[in-house]
């Protein structure tokens, strides 16, 4: 997926997860892609994902911890705040 923005242009990766029956609670990443990064980035991705796919006030902060696999206190270690998240750019 390419987004345009006036003078630059940014280039998300595109997941996809293809299922024979609908999953429910089925994670929106692979989950050997995840586990590879730091928590924080793995927080991040998962965020911008979510926030991308549902928008920001649809997305609780529980939805956020359990889509990048951290604990709520290593969540919280990174970012005392839930507004901190929605607040970097």
């Amino acid at each position: 997926m390419v987004m345009r923005h006036q003078a630059f242009v940014i280039e998300f990766p595109v997941l996809v997860a293809v299922a024979a029956e609908p999953v429910t609670g089925m994670s929106l990443f692979p989950p050997n892609d995840l586990q590879e990064l730091p928590s924080r980035e793995r927080i991040l991705l998962a965020a911008h994902k979510l926030f991308y796919s549902f928008g920001i006030r649809a997305t609780g902060i529980d939805r956020v911890i359990t889509e990048s696999g951290v604990a709520k206190v290593t969540f919280y270690r990174h970012f005392p705040s839930e507004n901190e998240l929605t607040l970097l750019r």
